[in-house]
Order: C-alpha cells, then structure tokens, then sequence
C-alpha cells in the first residue's frame, strides 16, 4: 500500500488479520517511510485533537500532522477511533461518507455491531475496510506476553 503524496488520518497501529495472523501492518513510523505526506487529527473535541497531533508531532518530527475538519478531500486512510457506532440506530457517522471512494482504507475500531454504518457506507462506496474486532485479535498475543501468561 502506498500513501505517496497523500494525507492519512491518524491511528497508532493499524493492522489486517486474516485466520488469526497479522499480514499487513501499518504504523506511524511505517506510514512515514511509505512516502505519507501527511496525517490529519480530527475530533469533535477541538482540545484532545490539539493534544493528540501535538503528541505525534513530538514522536515522529518527519511528518506534517495538523488538526482539521473531516473531510476526506486527499486522504486515502480514514480510521475511525471515537464511539461512533457503538450505538447504530442513533450516532452520527463521524465523516461525510459521500466522500468515501474506492481505493481508501477505512478501519473502525467499534468491535460491536461488526458492521458499523461507517463500514457499510464505505463497502458500498468500494472501500478497503478494517473491522474491530481485527484490532483486539492482533493485540492479544502482546497482552500475554506484556502479563506473562
């Protein structure tokens, strides 16, 4: 997968599972050496946002993060890291999925529904889509190993 010249919303770690492995897996340092031009912090709370790109800033100096509204103008990575879904028959969807267009990745972590709307709007738009659920299979072995069980 390759972000050249392009925006990515921001996520720490961003992983595909298949059959219980990780087969791609995608970090900020990683996103940096793929040739990401840049990622977007983006929450209703315009404080934590601040706070989240200026964290990142101070991590990774190599790349541009700003703060900005949700459009999806230029981005080809959308992660969906707020509750937004949790509850499908009443939340909003975070972002403006008449955006959504074929070739973005979009990840939700909401485990619960599996089907976000966030997630069936960007099928239905011809997205590469990340469930939850993949989030918490790939962390499972670091858990262990972090208790040593």
């Amino acid at each position: 997968m390759s972000f050249h010249q392009h925006e990515a919303t921001f996520f720490y770690d961003l992983f595909r599972v298949e059959n219980g492995k990780i087969v791609e897996h995608w970090d900020v340092p990683a996103l940096a050496g793929s040739g990401c031009a840049s990622l977007k912090v983006t929450d209703v709370n315009e404080d934590r946002a601040q706070e989240l790109a200026k964290d990142v800033r101070s991590r990774y100096d190599e790349l541009a993060v700003r703060v900005s509204d949700n459009s999806l103008s230029g981005v080809d990575l959308v992660v969906n890291a707020t509750p937004c879904g949790l509850h499908p028959e009443t939340d909003p969807v975070p972002l403006d999925i008449t955006e959504l267009r074929p070739g973005m990745i979009v990840a939700d972590i909401v485990m619960k529904p599996c089907d976000t709307p966030l997630l069936k709007a960007a099928v239905s738009a011809g997205c590469d889509v990340r469930y939850g659920a993949g989030m918490l299979d790939s962390q499972i072995d670091l858990m262990v190993a972090y208790f040593g069980l």
